[in-house]
């Protein structure tokens, strides 16, 4: 099983590790940006509009349905770089991003079940968001240009924040009205994510203890990221949603 080496980690090692409270201490900030934003409050105000609610998470469902097939090549590029002797590492890394490959039909089955524009799917480089590609790009350059166990630093930004999220999401989307398929993502990763946050602390303590000169390259991934995701490209999303249902007149 993928999470077995996680049921032997060392809490406490886990919890004194730099590189660890540096990632956690920027996640926290991104959590933070995301609160404070436009659309945490959108989600957070219970009397706020649930049409836009709907329509800002269809709209993250296609942004993550177009870019999903980049992160991932580009993920098992950099996974596939790793040394033979981190062979163990890679495996684990390499079964949990096997788990995630189907998240873009998770992600397109919500879009649909939110009601989604159905002429867009088949067309993606049209439709595509340059929010979505520049997360596409910045993941395309990290595989090449940089120390492959730094994909933890990025992939740490997916999994931690989502875990933390989606949490509080859920709770306030509960009482919407949703249906079960256009939330199934948001749900499932809320159980899902704690997992696999946890997962790569595990594999984030062991590779640092024994290639401290990696650390520098895993914040930089996370910088990159961070630089295109999520706020952007959620921002961009709440913003086409805002505009789509304005031109409606469905907006209240």
């Amino acid at each position: 099983m993928i999470l077995d080496s996680v049921l032997q980690a060392d809490p406490e090692a886990t919890s004194k590790s730099s590189l660890v409270s540096d990632l956690d201490r920027r996640v926290e900030q991104v959590e933070e940006e995301f609160q404070s934003s436009p659309l945490g409050q959108l989600l957070a105000d219970p009397t706020s509009s649930t049409k836009l609610i709907g329509a800002t998470i269809r709209e993250i469902y296609w942004e993550i349905h177009c870019y999903q097939p980049s992160t991932t090549k580009a993920g098992f590029s950099m996974i596939g770089g790793i040394t033979p002797e981190e062979r163990k590492v890679m495996r684990s890394l390499l079964m949990h991003k096997w788990e995630e490959v189907e998240h873009r039909i998770w992600a397109l089955d919500g879009y649909k079940a939110l009601g989604g524009d159905q002429s867009r799917i088949g067309r993606e480089s049209e439709f595509m968001s340059p929010g979505a590609f520049a997360v596409a790009a910045v993941w395309e350059r990290l595989a090449t240009r940089i120390n492959p166990l730094a994909y933890l630093g990025a992939e740490y930004l997916f999994e931690d924040l989502t875990a933390r999220l989606t949490k509080s999401a859920i709770q306030s989307l509960a009482t919407r009205g949703f249906s079960q398929q256009g939330l199934r993502f948001i749900s499932d990763h809320a159980i899902e994510d704690e997992k696999h946050s946890r997962l790569l602390k595990h594999l984030i303590v062991e590779v640092s203890e024994r290639h401290p000169e990696v650390k520098k390259d895993t914040l930089f991934a996370f910088d990159c990221f961070r630089h295109v995701y999520p706020m952007p490209l959620w921002l961009e999303s709440y913003a086409r949603a805002k505009t789509d249902l304005n031109s409606q007149g469905l907006l209240e």
